[in-house]
Formats: C-alpha cells, sequence, structure tokens
C-alpha cells in the first residue's frame, strides 16, 4: 500500500442532527445514499452557479467529513455558517493531515494519523494523477470563476440534476437543460519548465483559431507539466500551441472527457 501525503488539503468535520440535511441542502450531489464509511464529490458553489470549493464528502458513523483545498477551508466554514440559521450543525476544522492511499485499483482519502509516518508517495505525482482523472480542488485564485460544468465536475459525477434545490441550481440546470456549454475543461500537456499559475490566462492557439484560456490548475508530470485550463477550443478542434509572456510552446491534449471517480 502506498500512502501520500496531500498538503494542498484540509479536512473539515461536520456533526449535528440536522449535518445531513444541511449539506445535501447546500452542496451540488446527492448525500442521501450514502452509507458510512462511502464519499462522493461534490461541489459548493455560490447562486450564480460558479463553484466556489470542490469537496469530497464522506458520510461518517457522527457525522460528515468534508475534503477540500486548504487556501479554501476557511472561507468555505465561514460562508456554510451564515446558512446555518437555527439549523443543529457543526463544523471543526480539523489539524489532521489528509493522506491518499493506493490498495489495488482504488484511490481512497482519508486522514493521517500520529503513527502513520511520513508517507511513501510524492504529493506531485498525485497531483498529477488527478488532473489526468479530471479532478482540480480549485483555489484562491481560481474560486468562484466557472460554472461545474466548464470543470467537468457533471461528468464526474458531482452534480446530481435530481436531488432538490442548492444555491445555483438554477443556472446549473438550465445550462444542461436549455443552454450549450461554450466553455469547456481540457487538460493539455507541455514543457515542464513552463512557469504557469492557476489563474492565469493564456492563449491557445489551433487551426480553428485560437482562444484566452484560463489557467485552473498544473502540476510536474514526469518530464511534462500537464495544465488544466478552460477554453472555448475542445478536443474536435485541438490547441497545437499556448501563448504567453510573448512566448509560444507546443501543446497536446491529453483529456477531456472523463469517468466518474
Amino acid at each position: 500500500m502506498t500512502t501520500t501525503h496531500l498538503p494542498y488539503l484540509a479536512a473539515v468535520s461536520v456533526r449535528g442532527e440536522d449535518a445531513g440535511s444541511f449539506l445535501q441542502a447546500q452542496l451540488t450531489a446527492d448525500l442521501e445514499p450514502l452509507e458510512p464509511g462511502r464519499s462522493c464529490l461534490a461541489a459548493y458553489c455560490e447562486p450564480r452557479g460558479n463553484v466556489l470549493a470542490v469537496l469530497r464528502v464522506e458520510k461518517r458513523e457522527n457525522g460528515y467529513l468534508l475534503l477540500m483545498a486548504k487556501s479554501l477551508r476557511e472561507g468555505v466554514i465561514k460562508r456554510l455558517g451564515m446558512y446555518v440559521l437555527r439549523a443543529r450543525v457543526e463544523f471543526e476544522a480539523l489539524d489532521d493531515a489528509v493522506v491518499a492511499r493506493v490498495t489495488g485499483e482504488a484511490p481512497e482519502y482519508d486522514l493521517a494519523g500520529a503513527s502513520d509516518g511520513p508517507g511513501s508517495g510524492n504529493s506531485e505525482d498525485w497531483r498529477a494523477g488527478e488532473l489526468r482523472r479530471g479532478l482540480s480542488w480549485l483555489g484562491a485564485d481560481t474560486a468562484g470563476q466557472f460554472l461545474p460544468q466548464m470543470l467537468g465536475l457533471d461528468r464526474l459525477g458531482a452534480v446530481s440534476f435530481k436531488k432538490g434545490c442548492f444555491p445555483g441550481q438554477e443556472i446549473i440546470a438550465r445550462l444542461r437543460y436549455l443552454g450549450k456549454l461554450k466553455r469547456f475543461p481540457l487538460l493539455l500537456r507541455t514543457d515542464s519548465g513552463l512557469k504557469v499559475a492557476p489563474g492565469e490566462e493564456v492563449t491557445l492557439v489551433g487551426d480553428s483559431g485560437e482562444d484566452k484560456a484560463a489557467v485552473v490548475d498544473t502540476a510536474v508530470d514526469g518530464d511534462s507539466r500537464l495544465v488544466f485550463v478552460v477554453t472555448r477550443l475542445d478536443s474536435e478542434n485541438p490547441p497545437q500551441s499556448m501563448l504567453m509572456a510573448g512566448e509560444s510552446v507546443a501543446v497536446e491534449v491529453v483529456a477531456q472527457a472523463w469517468a466518474t471517480i
């Protein structure tokens, strides 16, 4: 078994008699089918539908465990707290380190115990693997900028269109049933030495033209760099190069459509 510490993630415990119904009304995923020990991917959105945080929600015997980007945790707790009102629910930021464990083919996220040691895996390798599976946790520079479909979260099973209302549900559902997605998630591979960061804007150039794309996330992957972008160019009209700071670098499309994780 390989254990990898993930310093970019943090955990929140949600407890109380109304914890389940409260989270069900706030997050995009349907939590009702979850049994203790099971988890799902979800998003926390603002009323305009843009994703404030990507979460992994695990049902536990005494409540729920939320995993999210460490840089977003305090803001998420504060915002969720604004909507508690009379609900019997409490939030606690946990100091435990978040780890990923691989036993067989299925990756699992958990909290590290005091005796777990430093872990044998590399967190940058794990981040690259997450991007290849279509998962970006967002961060302070990218939160609140994209609808779930622009990040491919609907394809990852993070959005339920059958459950009750949640913040932004009307806009997100309208895009699914009445609209047309004009900005797509795309995972690109380029030179590992490229200096690019989440939140930056780059120009992608392909045979069909060019587009100002937003960088969502990035990670070094061996001798190359993975760059997760939201763009108007799709895999049928793929970009071939990226322009930034007056420099052009070659890119190739790694993925656009991901299976549920």
